[in-house]
Formats: structure tokens, C-alpha cells, sequence
């Protein structure tokens, strides 16, 4: 993946300011905060005292990129019309409508979390061998 630029930071994201850390290069959150500081006057940063250092520290964010989903408008080709009334009317539940049919469509990405929890109604419909339109790779600012 590309190099992490100040402008892939969002701008709620807890930062570190632990450089000494062992673990400072493949965390995310230093990672973010060798870049967001460079355009922010003020920044909101992980209290210094809370912190561990090492791979232990509860605010330890890995810096690997993760595979996000990208839309599951073919699956329902591929299901029975009642096993995706079923597949879409619990998916319309956990999301929520709008949510849903943006995830659905591809308009939004689908988390880690996410992806497994559309793996898991799959895997209820005995659906599991369906996947997502595309994949995307992406720094895990959320999950």
C-alpha cells in the first residue's frame, strides 16, 4: 500500500505520541501522528501515562492494511428469492436501511467487521461460497 499521507488521517483519530515505542513503526496510530501533525494545530493524542511499550499497549493499532468489501449486488443473483429476503431483510436490521443499499451498491466500504458479519448470514444460508463484488485494501481506522 501507499505511503500514509496526512490526508488519509481522519481527523477523529486518536493518535500516539510514544516514538521511542518498539512498536512505533508498524503502529498506526504513530504512524498517523508523524503525519497529522504536520497539518493540525491540535491534535487529540492517547495520554503518555496510559500507554505500554510494547505490542501489549491496549491502544496498539496495527498499521497492516486490511481487505475492505466493495459492494454484494451479485449475490443475489445467485440466491433463491427466499434466502435473500432472509439475507437482506437481517442485513437491513444490522445496518440499518440507507446503510444497507450503500454497502450493498459498493457507495460505502464494508469493514473487516463488517465483511464478517455478511460472511456470517451467508454461512447461515448455507451461502458461504458467495463473495463480494471487489475488494479493497485499506489502513483499519475503525474496527
Amino acid at each position: 500500500m501507499k505511503n500514509l499521507s496526512w490526508r488519509d488521517v481522519p481527523r477523529s483519530f486518536v493518535l500516539c505520541d510514544q516514538s521511542s515505542c518498539p512498536m512505533a513503526s508498524c503502529c498506526l496510530r504513530q504512524m498517523a501522528m508523524q503525519v497529522a501533525g504536520r497539518r493540525d494545530r491540535f491534535l487529540t493524542i492517547v495520554n503518555p501515562q496510559r500507554t505500554a511499550l510494547s505490542a501489549k499497549c491496549a491502544y496498539y493499532r496495527d498499521a497492516t492494511p486490511v481487505a475492505y468489501g466493495r459492494g454484494f449486488l451479485h449475490m443475489q443473483s445467485q440466491m433463491l428469492p427466499a434466502q435473500y429476503r432472509e439475507f437482506s431483510y437481517s442485513l437491513r436490521r444490522q445496518f440499518g436501511r440507507n446503510a444497507y443499499y450503500e454497502r450493498r451498491s459498493g457507495r460505502h466500504l464494508c469493514s473487516p467487521s463488517e465483511v464478517a458479519c455478511v460472511r456470517r448470514r451467508l454461512a447461515s444460508l448455507g451461502l458461504s461460497h458467495l463473495d463480494f463484488d471487489a475488494y479493497e485494501e485499506r489502513y483499519n481506522w475503525d474496527d
